[in-house]
């Protein structure tokens, strides 16, 4: 049996379209490996089989890699191309189980389950989302970096205001340290003044003092003086 193909149409940039043949359920980085000039040669090294045993819905390699289009193979995968949206692969064994599992209904090509090519419309929707989550992040980025230069304006401003607080307090500072010295100043003769006063003041009382116990050793001299003419 003949393995089953898959045409597949490529649209590359600035070339036109072309045709790719591949067995059914191949990636295209895989299609290297699935070449129908020689032999198949099981991608787990396990054996090679002819190429025409490729998908001949009997699984001949122990990793299923023989029968990526069937669903002969547990272990095998199907390759949906899903144009349009995001390809994707698939348990070989879902293949024409009657669900679409690939949004290009690929999967059930020969189980009449009339599935709708629906990729266009979901990556059209995951588009979108993408595009709104692309919008919120860059809203989310522009609130950050607002509110990080609201926080540095902010700190800022108050960096500012310490400052100037910390100007204000040294001039005050200063001006008391005036004020403290022209008192200081003007305090200085009054002090000395006193001092003075107070220094003559303690002269006069240890004058007086000293006159007083003068008078009175006088008075002892003179009453024992007079006792003394008495008794002779």
């Amino acid at each position: 049996m003949l393995p089953l193909v898959l045409l597949l149409p490529l649209a590359l940039a600035g070339t036109p379209e072309v045709t790719v043949t591949r067995p059914r359920g191949v990636a295209l980085s895989q299609l290297p490996f699935y070449d129908p000039s020689g032999p198949f040669r099981c991608l787990d090294g396990s054996g090679s089989i002819a190429f025409h045993w490729v998908n001949d819905d009997y699984c001949d390699c122990k990793d299923g890699s023989d029968e990526p289009g069937t669903p002969a193979c547990p272990n095998g995968r199907f390759h949906c191309t899903n144009a349009g949206h995001r390809p994707r692969s698939v348990p070989a064994a879902h293949v024409n189980d009657g669900v679409c599992d690939c949004c290009d209904g690929t999967d059930e090509w020969g189980s009449g389950a009339g599935c709708e090519n629906t990729c266009r419309e979901q990556g059209r929707q995951e588009r979108e989302e993408r595009l709104r989550s692309a919008a919120l992040a860059r809203e989310g980025f522009a609130l950050r970096q607002r509110l990080v230069q609201e926080a540095a304006e902010g700190k800022r401003q108050k960096q500012a205001r310490l400052e100037s607080l910390q100007e204000a307090r040294r001039e005050l500072e200063q001006r008391l340290g005036a004020l403290r010295a022209a008192k200081e100043a003007a305090e200085g003769p009054e002090q000395a003044a006193r001092a003075e006063l107070r220094r003559k003041w303690e002269e006069q009382r240890a004058a007086a003092a000293a006159a007083a116990q003068d008078g009175a050793r006088a008075d002892e001299a003179f009453t024992e003086l007079d006792g003394t003419g008495t008794d002779g």
